[in-house]
Parts: C-alpha cells; sequence; structure tokens
C-alpha cells in the first residue's frame, strides 16, 4: 500500500479522481489541510490538522451491481477502528459516524465509470480527531474525539488502522456481502 502525503490540496478525493490512471490499487492519500473538501450532496467538509484527511483508491474487481455497498463497508470499517478509542459509535447510512448525536466522522466515495464499467472507486474519510473546538455553524452538530475524552490521538496510528481494517473487511466482504449489512444494523443511529 503506498500513501502519498500532502501539506494541503483541495481534496484527497479530488486528488486520487485526477490520478487515477497513474496510482495502483490502494493507495492513500493524506493531507494535512484541505482546501475544497466535500462531503455528500455538495456540502463542504472543512478539514484542518486537528483532522485526519484522506482517501484510497480501489480500481479492480469492482462492477455496478456491487458498487453500492462500499460506502457501507468503509462506514464499517472506520467504525470499528474508532471504537478501539470509544465506545457509543453509531453509523448514520450510509456514510456517517455519529457520537451522541454529533457527526464524529463522514465517508464520501466517488466512481468513475464509463460505459458501464467502473475504472475506480473513490473513498474518503474525514474524522474529527483533535479539534479543541468548532465554529458557530458546526459546533451544535459536530465532535472531535478529543472533545469526548480530552486526549489528544495520534493520526498516523488511525490511519494504520483504518489502512488495515479496510483490507480485512474488503476481503470479509467479498466472501459475505450481507455481513457489512448485518454490522450496519447493529450500530445503525437511528435505532
Amino acid at each position: 500500500m503506498k500513501t502519498i502525503h500532502l501539506e494541503s490540496i483541495d481534496s484527497t478525493n479530488s486528488y486520487l479522481k485526477r490520478n487515477y490512471k497513474e496510482l495502483s490499487n490502494f493507495t492513500w492519500v493524506t493531507s494535512e489541510i484541505q482546501t475544497h473538501g466535500k462531503g455528500r450532496m455538495n456540502k463542504t467538509w472543512i478539514g484542518s490538522k486537528d483532522a485526519l484527511m484522506c482517501s484510497t483508491i480501489i480500481n479492480h474487481e469492482i462492477t455496478t451491481s456491487n458498487l453500492s455497498l462500499y460506502p457501507l463497508l468503509a462506514a464499517v470499517s472506520l467504525h470499528k477502528v474508532l471504537s478501539k478509542y470509544i465506545n457509543h459509535l453509531m453509523i448514520k447510512w450510509p456514510n456517517d459516524i455519529y457520537l451522541k448525536d454529533k457527526k464524529l466522522a463522514g465517508i464520501l466515495c466517488e466512481s468513475i465509470i464509463e460505459a458501464n464499467q467502473v475504472h475506480a472507486l473513490i473513498i474518503g474519510f474525514g474524522v474529527n480527531l483533535n479539534q479543541k473546538s468548532f465554529n458557530d455553524e458546526l459546533k451544535d452538530i459536530a465532535t472531535s474525539l478529543y472533545q469526548y475524552t480530552n486526549q489528544t490521538y495520534d493520526k498516523e496510528l488511525i490511519l494504520n488502522n483504518l489502512k488495515n481494517q479496510l483490507t480485512i473487511d474488503l476481503n470479509a466482504y467479498i466472501q459475505n456481502p450481507l455481513n457489512t449489512i448485518d454490522y450496519c444494523n447493529n450500530y445503525h443511529y437511528l435505532n
């Protein structure tokens, strides 16, 4: 697994989309700052050095028929990793991790499809780790691990855990995709 670390980028997902033809499967991109991070439905993801912002590319063995479960698969992997540090995390289908009614992390999956063939799937993760506060627009809807535990977290360690967990979960998903849905149902935010 190759990792490209950048100090600043518009978005880690956009970087992979621009360069997908030259990058190998499971290349990861991280950045300290994202100037134009995004979420679903064109929402902005505000990212700083206190957040983990990363994306990976999957560019083999993906078809349009199995594409729809990958956001849930990514949510499962991220949930498992973050649950090592804190309890009470829930998955808000299909792409958010919540802690006590506030968003802790988001996932954005984007695919590159031409003529019904998937050339690449890009999975982006934004995780609020060490933010001590949020601006007025976000303070009632977002949280960080630091705000909840008053501890600082190692981004590199969490990134490495996420890389490993996603690889494990992807292999399990190929064997039995329904386990991904069952896991998400067990930790569903609206339960």
